[in-house]
């Protein structure tokens, strides 16, 4: 008895029972499992994200690999439903390893008329053809500005931008990035609407966060530090010794100078009260500006 290969097809793939039914005497039953062994070409990713922000850092050139199996190669690569056909070599490239890019021109291209996605079918020589499905995501600009409480810019501040978690809709948002403030004390960043965390962090000042919420027209962040500065006050006789044991109060903190008669403070740039005393010597009084971190010498007589 030969089951057409029609008949098997219009089945689906599967497992089902099959019954022959017999002129006389019983009837019998038999398992028939269908299985498709065409050979299938993936892709290393059934869908990607593109934004056709042109400033945003995520406007670049998407990139899969393409396994082909059983020798296949790939013809060409469709736009679904568009009638739009990428030219090898030009809007996309394919190397020896299946690694296939596809340009960032040529998909902001496909980005008409409020599309929210396209689909890209990898047409093969045999087997499967993939399909990669190329979301249309819109993002909008977050611009962080860290300044010192003077109004100066502040430059290699580490600024983080993440999703807010809490949100209900989180998913949809733009995934956590990281930036250095350039000269300017500036960061920008391009992310979907959504609500965010700021974060500023840097050795010479306290770590700050932001909540905020971004729209179509986007946001500017501004912090405004209290940079630490390193005051180092080194005290001495009127010859040039160094004194060991002197009481040196600075602002609200007070430390004893040892061998080296160095103490070091951590302040905020601003005015801060000095006083300086030692057994024999005449006490040294003064309003002392931190504005850098140059060191300061003290000079007691007696």
């Amino acid at each position: 008895m030969v089951i057409k290969r029609e008949t098997l097809q219009s089945r689906g793939t599967g497992t089902s029972a099959i019954t022959f039914t017999m002129s006389a005497g019983n009837n019998l039953s038999a398992q028939l499992t269908v299985k498709d062994s065409t050979p299938v070409n993936a892709l290393s990713a059934t869908s990607v994200d593109f934004d056709a922000n042109t400033a945003s850092d995520d406007y670049e050139d998407l990139n899969v690999t393409l396994n082909a199996v059983d020798g296949a190669k790939l013809k060409s690569i469709t736009a679904v439903g568009m009638d739009k056909t990428l030219e090898e070599d030009w809007q996309y490239t394919i190397s020896s390893t299946g690694a296939v890019r596809i340009s960032r021109a040529a998909i902001a291209s496909l980005a008409t008329d409020g599309r929210l996605y396209v689909d890209l079918r990898f047409t093969m020589t045999s087997g499967v053809n993939p399909v990669l499905r190329v979301n249309f995501v819109t993002t909008y600009p977050v611009h962080v500005t860290v300044t010192d409480t003077d109004g100066a810019a502040v430059r290699d501040a580490t600024v983080t931008i993440k999703p807010d978690m809490t949100a209900e809709d989180s998913a949809s948002f733009t995934q956590a990035q990281e930036k250095l403030t350039d000269t300017t004390g500036l960061a920008s960043f391009y992310v979907k609407k959504g609500s965010y965390t700021v974060t500023i962090q840097g050795s010479r000042f306290q770590t700050e966060t932001k909540s905020v919420r971004v729209s179509s027209s986007g946001q500017k962040v501004t912090f405004a530090v209290g940079i630490q500065e390193e005051v180092s006050i080194t005290v001495t006789d009127s010859s040039g010794a160094k004194i060991s044991g002197a009481t040196v109060n600075f602002g609200t903190q007070t430390q004893t100078t040892g061998a080296d008669g160095t103490v070091v403070f951590t302040a905020e740039r601003g005015d801060y009260p000095l006083t300086v005393t030692a057994s024999g010597y005449k006490t040294y009084t003064e309003t002392y500006k931190v504005a850098n971190s140059i060191p300061k010498r003290v000079q007691l007589s007696r």
